[in-house]
């Protein structure tokens, strides 16, 4: 857990909290605060630490019949060896995109 800053484009410095739930790693832009940065830092702890912390996930924009359908515009002519292959992607992408 910690915080750090990163460079924006702007040439201005913007301030991060890196820390762990769950055993997933999630990162935060706070700002150019450094002393707020530390603040959200701290009560993320107290909420994980109070089992009060919500992870707040991205919904996901795209289905798993879409990604098949997207993969199947790309490759249209897939051998029968690669279909197993094309199976597993769909099969992973989705697990990813559920997460």
């Amino acid at each position: 857990m910690g915080v750090y800053r990163k460079l924006k484009s702007d040439g201005s410095w913007d301030w991060y909290i890196d820390y762990r739930f769950q055993g997933r790693r999630l990162r935060e832009r706070i700002g150019p605060n450094k002393a707020q940065a530390r603040t959200v830092l701290q009560k993320r702890r107290v909420e994980m630490a109070e089992g009060k912390f919500l992870e707040k996930r991205r919904e996901s924009k795209t289905t798993l019949a879409e990604m098949a359908k997207l993969y199947l515009d790309k490759f249209p002519t897939v051998e029968l060896h690669s279909i197993g292959y094309a199976m597993n992607v769909a099969i992973r992408a989705a697990d990813i995109l559920e997460k």
